[in-house]
């Protein structure tokens, strides 16, 4: 072989080397694109699962939006119709002359029951002095009558000596203005027993009317009975035209009014 012939040979078998590693880089890297490819289909079809064409998300969202939504007005009519029943019939007609009959109802009946059990009652009660001519207190008043209506009953239930105080009072509204407080104020005295009973009623049953106990003070006496101080709280839905204010907690502020000084003294939120 020549010299010339010896060079074509080196070059010629050269290229076919190049050639060869060519395919084989080319075949490896088509076989990393076909893995590649199926990956990517794979995870189209995994978006196209997460990733419904456009419309179908947004409607199932509202359709789980609208039940969530269901379930939480469900939940808080519930838990309004427990802590905020309704008032009885009787206490919501503000014709004047059906209101106080209704109040002369009531007054008779705690007077007679004191009576009977000799507990001795108040000189006066509240509204005894007859209603507001104008039906919108009259709304308010007849709420208050409800109130210290079931708990001076409740009173009287536990077996109480004397019943020194009722006095009413218009409370303040939640911030949002939807539901109003009626507070009332009661002193009077029980055997320590019959402070017991009367705890029990409250929490038992007037919370299910959604009277609640807000402040509670103790004086023991001589003779060892209790002399009582009660706030208690109705809550009800606010009317607006009644011109309530809301009430806006400050620190270290306890909400509704004052129970008498003295004594050791339970807090908690009542009515609700």
């Amino acid at each position: 072989m020549t010299p010339e012939q010896r060079t074509l040979a080196i070059w010629g078998g050269g290229f076919a080397v190049a050639v060869i590693a060519g395919w084989i880089v080319l075949g490896a890297r088509g076989e990393t694109l076909a893995q590649k490819q199926g990956q990517a289909e794979e995870l189209e079809k995994k978006y196209q699962d997460l990733y419904p064409e456009e419309g179908l998300v947004a409607a199932d969202a509202r359709t789980k939006w609208k039940a969530s939504l269901d379930l939480q007005e469900a939940a808080l009519h519930e838990a309004e119709t427990a802590l905020v029943p309704p008032l009885p019939r009787a206490y919501t007609d503000t014709e004047l002359g059906t209101a106080s009959a209704q109040v002369h109802t009531d007054l008779q009946y705690l007077k007679q029951k004191g009576q009977r059990q000799g507990a001795k009652m108040p000189a006066a009660l509240p509204f005894e002095e007859g209603l507001d001519q104008d039906p919108l207190q009259r709304a308010i008043q007849l709420a208050q009558l409800h109130l210290y209506r079931e708990v001076v009953d409740a009173c009287l239930e536990a077996g109480t000596l004397r019943l020194g105080s009722v006095h009413v009072v218009k409370g303040p509204t939640d911030p949002q203005g939807k539901y109003a407080l009626m507070l009332c104020d009661l002193e009077l005295d029980l055997t320590f027993e019959q402070v017991d009973q009367l705890l029990l009623d409250l929490v038992q049953k007037q919370h299910r009317k959604g009277i609640g106990l807000r402040s509670l003070s103790l004086d023991q006496a001589r003779d060892g009975s209790q002399h009582v101080g009660l706030t208690v709280s109705l809550m009800v839905a606010n009317d607006p035209a009644w011109g309530l204010k809301a009430e806006v907690p400050k620190a270290g502020a306890k909400p509704g009014t004052a129970a008498p000084a003295g004594g050791s003294r339970l807090n908690r939120l009542g009515g609700g």
